[in-house]
């Protein structure tokens, strides 16, 4: 039978938190443990595959159900993992090299199997302390000290979708001090340090779908630096099936 309420109310009565709550604790029953046939027949589109519950990954931290992927990872809390950037991954520091590779944030990725044509948005961030990186460019580097930045941008599929115009920088924290009081030569808030984060929607366009099969998400960067710490990070993943 449909499910009935265990209080109705009427106009003019006041409503009690304990009855209203009551009301919420049985439709939740009976949506897990009592829907009965019957009461879907007025509602064709409703099949058996609807009400399945997810599939659950805990290790990864997502969840598959029958509209789409969700879940994500995260370095934040006391368990914080930090990663570490470096223009000898990008070509961005060293002579020779042209300065175009982009290289994944170490760990801020995961791969998830779509089974049906979709959206893919991707949700990032990440704590950035660049430099300080005061080598000479003598010593092999192709930027002055100021310019040693470091980008950082989500991808989908694969590094080869990361492009310079959607990266968000944080710039080189310059050398230290050589005499007291010792210390970077700015403070990190106007150099050296950043908080940044987005969303990106892939494919893109409202047109276009992500295709059946394997897809890989995450953040990439390219660095001008020798050398970044990325103490926080997270990644998140909404995926929904058209």
């Amino acid at each position: 039978m449909p499910y009935t309420p265990t209080t109705t109310f009427s106009a003019g009565t006041v409503l009690e938190s304990a009855e209203f709550q009551g009301n919420q604790d049985e439709l939740k029953i009976y949506l897990h443990e009592g829907v009965q046939t019957a009461d879907l027949d007025a509602s064709q589109w409703v099949e058996n595959r609807f009400l399945q519950p997810p599939r659950i990954d805990p290790v990864r931290g997502l969840q598959h159900g029958i509209s789409g992927w969700q879940g994500g990872q995260t370095t934040d809390g006391p368990g914080v993992r930090l990663s570490f950037a470096s223009s000898f991954y990008t070509g961005g520091g060293k002579s020779g090299v042209v300065p175009d590779e982009w290289a994944p944030v170490p760990n801020a990725s995961f791969t998830l199997r779509l089974r049906r044509a979709a959206k893919v948005l991707l949700h990032w961030s990440v704590e950035i302390a660049n430099g300080p990186d005061d080598l000479s460019t003598t010593s092999g580097y192709n930027y002055a000290e100021e310019d040693r930045y470091i980008w950082v941008a989500p991808y989908v599929g694969n590094l080869d979708t990361v492009q310079l115009f959607r990266g968000q920088e944080v710039r080189n924290g310059l050398a230290f001090k050589a005499s007291a009081p010792y210390g970077t030569r700015r403070p990190y808030v106007l150099g050296g340090y950043g908080q940044r984060e987005g969303v990106f929607l892939y494919p893109g366009t409202e047109a276009s779908y992500a295709s059946v099969g394997a897809v890989t998400v995450g953040i990439g960067y390219y660095c001008r630096s020798d050398r970044a710490v990325i103490a926080r990070w997270s990644v998140a993943i909404e995926a929904w099936y058209v």
